[in-house]
């Protein structure tokens, strides 16, 4: 594959490579903060917090972990949900060179165990409102956990915990008033890790993808040039962001985003399509960084026909695939440019995107962005790579991608070969190099003999005006190996039958597509960015059976 095909796609002034500074990302935000102190980092709950007052912060925070015992390359867990200090404490961990651990805060004590061990954090940056969940581990002493910094809301006596005389219980608050408000001189570099972004990976449970500096440096020269040439030259990017922050596309979408860029982030904690619509007309956004769910949602708002977004000039989408239909219909509403981003966790969630120039090609997921590499491996010889057009799994090379797991050498050597990460998704790769992904591996259905791919027949199902959402699985079957089950949302006051479903898709797919099975839900369960989940609706249907 010429990888110049895809340059010629790009939109006008996107370079096809990049010579990268190899800065800390310290810097970036550093520099954004002298050229634009006045002007606001965040906006939450209506209040603004500028980038001279959001880098006084972070550098008392900064100090203040410092000071409490937190070293270079430390491990540094945080159990925080969309609010400023979560942004605080990632700047904070970039100027002393700590590696920060992003912790989703609905995980369960045993999640948050496992990863706190894996991770072998001896800081925890928590919300008082979960410390609950971690207290039982930290008077057990069932983690390398040495002080725990408390974002203390209710203003409440911090507990002492019986058991654990050695563990520093420090209230956030008091840490920032007694500590410099100075810059650290601690020297980060390019190759240090700056965060454990934890993945399912290949197989078997989390794991951490070491991301550093310079990965995270890379990427977010990728995405701003994609997403920031659109603006105007006298704009700078305020990008509303109803995505955890937890999560790689909350963190490189927005917190490094608007950091390089100068850019202000406005930050929703209610995640609802109510929030969302409010935050477009009280703040005029520019850029929106969502999920394929976050449209699905505002498309079946009642307020949604009356909403002004002429202020946004792009719709970032992230987490999935968007279903065409769901496109079609967005583009009814606005003509907003819809760029739909693939990425994961190991490429420090930057791979390939959409063009805002030219009409997307349907189901493609965009270009190999800048400096990215892309080949197409066959899936019963990974050394052996396919034609265009053949399906094989994505291999991606690129100064973003992880260069290991941590602390899993097993894992690391078969998801990494010669620089190259083997993604275990399956797609193709057209001849003027766009990319197409049909499904993950391990969501791949064997029906018959016949390879199935559940995205396909979501697709179909989106299509039909009573569906609002769709989500299809494979079950067992003693004979065909798998059955097809779909799991369908249906719109408001609409009604449907399983019959009425088959006839659909029968005018589209091939009779083994079809579904043999399909369940009417209130809601589809969900994974932490919106996603719909297979595992859950898989755990669902396998408790149904039993």
């Amino acid at each position: 594959m010429d990888t110049m095909k895809w340059h010629e796609h790009y939109p006008a002034g996107i370079p096809h490579s990049f010579d990268y500074p190899r800065l800390p990302l310290k810097h970036y935000f550093n520099e954004s903060a002298q050229k634009h102190p006045d002007r606001a980092l965040i906006i939450f709950h209506d209040v603004a917090l500028s980038f001279s007052e959001a880098n006084t912060l972070a550098r008392k925070l900064a100090n203040g972990l410092v000071k409490a015992g937190c070293k270079k390359q430390d491990r540094v867990a945080l159990v925080i949900n969309n609010r400023p200090e979560f942004v605080l404490a990632v700047q904070a961990c970039y100027k002393i060179g700590a590696t920060f651990v992003s912790t989703n805060p609905l995980y369960t004590a045993r999640e948050l165990e496992h990863i706190l061990n894996d991770s072998q954090a001896e800081t925890v940056i928590i919300v008082d409102a979960f410390l609950g969940k971690i207290h039982d581990l930290l008077a057990e002493g069932r983690t390398s956990v040495k002080r725990v910094i408390v974002i203390n809301d209710q203003n409440a006596e911090l507990p002492l915990l019986e058991g654990a005389d050695s563990l520093d219980i420090l209230d956030y608050a008091q840490l920032l008033a007694a500590s410099e408000d100075s810059e650290p001189e601690i020297e980060v570099f390019a190759d240090d890790c700056a965060t454990l972004q934890y993945t399912g990976g290949t197989t078997g449970g989390p794991k951490g993808c070491m991301l550093s500096n310079a990965n995270l440096e890379a990427t977010v020269y990728g995405w701003s040039s994609w997403y920031t040439s659109p603006l105007a030259a006298d704009e700078y990017p305020i990008i509303l962001n109803p995505v955890p922050l937890y999560h790689i596309y909350g963190l490189v979408g927005s917190i490094n985003l608007a950091a390089f860029a100068g850019g202000t982030i406005v930050l929703l904690d209610n995640l609802s399509a109510g929030s969302v619509i409010a935050a477009i007309r009280d703040h005029r956004p520019n850029i929106l960084c969502s999920v394929p769910a976050t449209l699905v949602i505002l498309l079946n708002h009642p307020e949604i026909q009356d909403v002004n977004m002429d202020s946004i000039k792009v719709i970032g989408i992230g987490g999935d695939s968007l279903p065409e239909s769901i496109r079609k219909e967005f583009g009814k509403l606005s003509e907003v440019n819809i760029v739909v981003g693939y990425g994961l966790s190991e490429t420090a969630g930057s791979v390939c995107g959409q063009p805002h120039t030219i009409a997307a090609k349907p189901g493609s997921i965009g270009l190999p962005l800048p400096d990215v590499e892309v080949r197409i491996m066959s899936m019963q010889d990974r050394f052996l790579e396919v034609p265009c057009g053949e399906l094989g799994e994505l291999a991606i090379r690129g100064p973003q991608v992880t260069g290991s797991y941590w602390n899993q050498p097993e894992e690391t050597d078969l998801a990494l070969c010669d620089g190259w990460l083997y993604t275990g998704d399956i797609g193709y790769m057209d001849e003027e190099g766009w990319l197409f992904i049909k499904d993950r591996l391990k969501d791949l259905i064997i029906c018959g003999g016949f390879n199935v791919y559940p995205k396909e027949i979501d697709e179909v199902l989106y299509m039909h005006p009573s569906i609002k959402e769709a989500c299809t699985i494979g079950i067992p079957d003693a004979h065909k190996g798998e059955l097809i089950k779909s799991y369908i949302v249906l719109r408001p006051e609409k009604e449907l039958s399983e019959d009425e479903v088959k006839e659909h898709c029968q005018q589209y797919l091939a009779a083994y597509k079809v579904p043999r099975i399909v369940e009417f839900l209130d809601a589809l369960p969900r994974t932490t960015v919106g996603k719909p989940s297979r595992i859950a609706l898989r755990e669902k249907s396998q408790a149904t059976r039993e």
